[in-house]
């Protein structure tokens, strides 16, 4: 490749990568209450647009709650029995790409967190 053409490889490639991140957004779940019990997250995800590019912040007090990826099975049964993905987090702060067009599933499986509400199944689509 020569310098003209590799120039404008690299200006296309830096074009669509800047475009890319102008898409994404950043979802407080949650927002002022974050992640906890007591708050409507099928409401709170019905309200938003969900993209493969976007990201999703979990706040909460890791003391009381965790988080946990699982599949729709496990969604249902609030299990974390075989969870695609667990993320300790001492903070309770927790910023997760969503990465892929599809369905999301999150749980808290801390006691009966799940049962009580502290589950959210979101759908990134294209933007």
């Amino acid at each position: 490749m020569d310098n003209k053409n590799l120039g404008i490889f690299l200006l296309i490639t830096t074009t669509m990568a800047q475009a890319t991140r102008a898409r994404q957004v950043m979802h407080s779940v949650g927002e002022k209450k974050g992640w906890t019990v007591g708050v409507d997250y099928k409401a709170w995800a019905a309200s938003r647009k969900f993209g493969a590019y976007d990201r999703l912040y979990f706040g909460f007090d890791s003391k009381n709650h965790n988080l946990y990826k699982i599949n729709a099975k496990q969604f249902e049964e609030c299990s974390t029995a075989d969870a695609i993905q667990s993320f300790p987090s001492s903070s309770g702060q927790m910023s997760l790409y969503i990465g892929t067009i599809g369905d999301h599933y999150y749980i808290s499986g801390v006691g009966d967190d799940c049962n009580k509400g502290m589950k959210l199944h979101i759908t990134a689509k294209e933007k």
